[in-house]
């Protein structure tokens, strides 16, 4: 009976539509958007609805992508719909869902027109308005990010266009949270978000079951009033998810399926009736609780309109193909109504449709995997690490022979494990203990050979491998960087392109004790001119916005070779000489904003995009991006395995400049050049920590190629005596 009932709803739906498409003619006016939100359609239902009517459209005909559900806060679905709404990462209040119609009654047999009146003061009176009533407290809370709080729907109200939403997410509890995505300063919209929007069945979760012939008729009444926005959420997935673990789990699977049918003949009705000037935006705010458990957290979307060529989605946020961010919807939806001008805090892009050979499924999968094992690898690269820097401190201090000779491959293998997770970033096991236990051992392998060569040339090979291989990675677009264990991943959503702070200490520190060993070995003007082209190098890659981007890593970068080359030059520390420092780092300064001024806002950096800000008047961006990066270090610092790393280096290198002192500075005598950039990398390393929102991570990887090479010179040193004595 439940299957009879759902087949005739769907057919009546077509009589509807195949008869209203006739009763108006649309033409190619202004430009519309239709924005369809499915809350908790996820990935891992795609062998269920990709062979449904309108998914199967969406599926063949529109460009296809993965959203970042990440906010300024959890990852709920209110913050991801408070997110889409602004443009910007926001974080919400408790009550997100309370959006109600103006004659509803909410509590104490009080309307919420009487609430709203009394917390805000203002009398409303459309009779079709919608009122979020939380809004002032919204207003009053601290956020993490700078954000405009119902940026793209007070943007399409001074526009002079309309906007209207449909449909809600409630169960036991009003939900509803698409008005957040229209409603102007005040929190007022206009639509239906009411009891209208759903009918009452038995068989489903809270009894309750969209009303698709509701909702057609509503977009039909918005053709003819000519709306701009037209925002639909579809909630039945939602009440399915909040009871999934009450129900029959053949039951569940039935169920979802016909909602999968329900939404699809929705969908595919829409798509039927599309015009030259209409927008489709299908998307998901937030994936289900199966998804989150499997690590698939990036959420499906679909962008359609007529004679549209492309198959995947990309963004200036991202920059990455088939991959784009929830704060990437609001500009897109501003740019297809040809609005210009987006909010100064709007922070998102606008979300392009590109032609690609990328298989996303495939892609999705490779970044799941990542994201489940990271933690387990990360946690071992960072103990092991810990392990051979004591192990080798130990052996030095109590000067343990065999030990020594035992530790020297690990020492080197550990300057070498970046390089290895960079190469290896394409090689996934259902293992991530057996992989990075064979990065490891590899490592040992690699330290055995460079062991048998004189320690600089070894630091040498050791430092150019790996700074020519993240050059080039850098290059070719981070084909390697974006997909491994040590780089960033869409999940995590910190970092799309350019350098990730875990590699850029690796850049620095490698490039810094490159240019060391080389002078060490050959020191002339020439190699000191050489030297110096090295130094203008990093910076400039990790400066250029289509490169590095990485700001924070290019202030770390010019400080650190400009301390390096002065000392390197033997230029002795003076005022004078400060001075000219501080002269060289405001000139990088300025050529990353210059850098940054003559290109678009698509390619600038975050710092770019900072300093617009700025010079449009948003100053409070820099007090806010300080605490954010302060915020983020302590936390870090308290949480996080890399500070150990951190720690445990710097207290290594404590040990070893204080005791035993003649040992150092023999040590320094004999390797002058090197000691010179050590100090550079030390600088470099502050430098990073107070650069970058993570400035432990680059600080960790960094200060390594301190730690480990000092700790190896000196045990060779050792040995070496001990060989001459006998």
């Amino acid at each position: 009976m439940k299957n009879i009932n759902s087949w005739l709803t769907i057919v009546w739906m077509t009589i509807i539509l195949l008869g209203s498409s006739f009763s108006y003619v649309q033409g190619e006016g202004n430009r519309q958007v239709i924005l369809i939100l499915i809350n908790q359609l996820s990935f891992t239902d795609q062998t269920i609805y990709m062979h449904i009517s309108g998914f199967e459209a969406l599926e063949n005909e529109a460009a296809k992508g993965a959203i970042n559900v990440n906010s300024g806060g959890s990852r709920t679905d209110a913050n991801s719909y408070f997110s889409i709404s602004s443009g910007s990462r926001g974080n919400g209040i408790h009550d997100m869902g309370e959006s109600f119609l103006i004659n509803e009654i909410v509590e104490h047999q009080l309307r919420a027109d009487e609430i709203y009146l009394q917390q805000t003061g203002k009398q409303i009176s459309n009779p079709y308005s919608i009122m979020f009533l939380p809004i002032e407290e919204l207003k009053k809370k601290e956020q993490k990010f700078p954000i405009e709080i119902a940026a793209l729907g007070e943007t399409i109200k001074q526009y002079g266009y309309k906007s209207r939403v449909f449909g809600n997410n409630d169960t036991q509890k009003k939900r509803r949270l698409a008005p957040l995505l229209i409603m102007d300063q005040w929190g007022v919209s206009q639509g239906d978000v009411g009891n209208n929007t759903w009918i009452k069945d038995t068989t489903r979760p809270y009894g309750m079951k969209t009303s698709y012939t509701y909702l057609l008729e509503m977009w039909q009444e918005a053709q003819s009033e000519d709306i701009s926005l037209t925002v639909f959420d579809l909630g039945d997935l939602y009440r399915l998810e909040q009871i999934k673990e009450r129900m029959d789990e053949a039951y569940y699977w039935d169920v979802k399926k016909q909602i999968f049918i329900e939404m699809g003949s929705f969908i595919q009705q829409i798509l039927n009736n599309l015009q030259e000037n209409q927008t489709v935006i299908v998307a998901s705010p937030m994936v289900n609780s199966q998804s989150a458990m499997e690590k698939y957290l990036l959420a499906p979307i679909w962008i359609y309109h007529l004679h549209q060529e492309g198959n995947l989605l990309i963004s200036g946020t991202t920059k990455r193909e088939g991959i784009i961010a929830n704060i990437d919807i609001a500009p897109t939806i501003l740019e297809h109504l040809e609005i210009k001008e987006k909010p100064m805090k709007m922070i998102g892009q606008e979300i392009r449709v590109i032609n690609s050979s990328i298989d996303l499924m495939k892609e999705l999968q490779h970044i799941s995997v990542i994201y489940q094992q990271r933690s387990n690898v990360l946690y071992v690269y960072v103990m092991w690490q810990i392990a051979i820097l004591i192990i080798g401190m130990i052996a030095w201090l109590k000067k343990i022979e065999r030990l020594k000779k035992w530790i020297k491959p690990g020492l080197l293998g550990i300057m070498y494990l970046p390089l290895l997770l960079l190469y290896t970033a394409f090689w996934i096991t259902s293992s991530d203990y057996f992989y990075i236990v064979m990065m490891i051992g590899l490592s040992l392998i690699l330290g055995w050979i460079t062991k048998m060569l004189p320690p600089v040339t070894g630091f040498l090979w050791i430092s150019f491998i790996i700074f020519l291989s993240i050059t080039l990675d850098v290059f070719m677009g981070n084909p390697l960087m974006g997909r491994c264990f040590l780089g960033y991943d869409p999940i995590i959503g910190a970092r799309y392109y350019g350098i990730g702070n875990e590699y850029m200490g690796v850049y620095i520190g490698t490039a810094l004790l490159l240019s060391g060993a080389i002078l060490q070995s050959w020191k002339n003007r020439i190699t000191l001119g050489l030297v110096a082209i090295l130094y203008l190098f990093i910076i400039f890659l990790l400066l250029l916005p289509t490169l590095g981007t990485n700001a924070g890593g290019a202030i770390t970068a010019l400080i650190g070779t400009i301390f390096s080359f002065f000392s390197l030059s033997g230029f002795t520390w003076n005022r004078r000489r400060v001075l000219w420092m501080v002269i060289l780092l405001l000139l990088g300064m300025s050529m990353l904003i210059l850098m940054n001024a003559f290109i678009s806002v698509e390619h600038q950096s975050h710092i770019g995009r900072a300093i617009r800000q700025v010079v449009d008047g948003n100053e409070a961006i820099i007090y806010q991006t300080i605490l954010r990066k302060l915020a983020t270090n302590w936390k870090l610092i308290q949480v996080s395995s890399w500070s150990k790393v951190m720690i445990t280096s710097i207290f290594v290198l404590g040990v070893m400049f204080i005791k035993p002192k003649k040992s150092f500075y023999s040590l320094k005598e004999t390797y002058p050049a090197l000691f010179q950039v050590f100090y550079g990398i030390i600088v470099s390393s502050l430098v990073a920590l107070v650069a970058n929102d993570s400035g432990v991570v680059a600080t960790a990887t960094m200060i390594i190629y301190v730690a480990a090479p000092i700790l190896y010179l000196s045990i060779h040193k050792n040995e070496h005596k001990n060989e001459t004595n006998i």
